[in-house]
């Protein structure tokens, strides 16, 4: 019994170290996001639409801040020196029409 116990725990101890591995930088900027601005140039942006904004840093592929916008609500932070951020858009999703939205 206890041989079965040590192989259950091994076995779920592998499922979550392999489920923390990072798979690069496409598993944290959602598809679809457009790069609007990066770094050494102002990091700001002005939403044209609802959506995300998010700030990832280049050197290390981190997402460091992520903030919802309003259409014409301006994104605006400030880059340390030698720090290389892109930040990118992602529009909300509009839902599709259906009679059965709105009947």
């Amino acid at each position: 019994m206890k041989l079965g116990l040590l192989s259950l725990l091994a076995t779920a101890a592998t499922l979550l170290l392999t489920g923390c591995a990072s798979t690069g930088n496409l598993t944290q900027i959602p598809g679809g996001a457009r790069l609007v601005a990066e770094s050494p140039a102002p990091l700001v942006y002005t939403a044209d639409a609802p959506g995300t904004v998010y700030v990832r840093d280049r050197t290390t592929s981190a997402v460091v801040k992520s903030a919802r916008l309003t259409p014409g609500q301006k994104f605006e932070m400030p880059a340390p020196a030698g720090a290389a951020y892109e930040v990118f858009f992602k529009a909300a999703e509009k839902r599709e029409y259906h009679p059965s939205y709105n009947p």
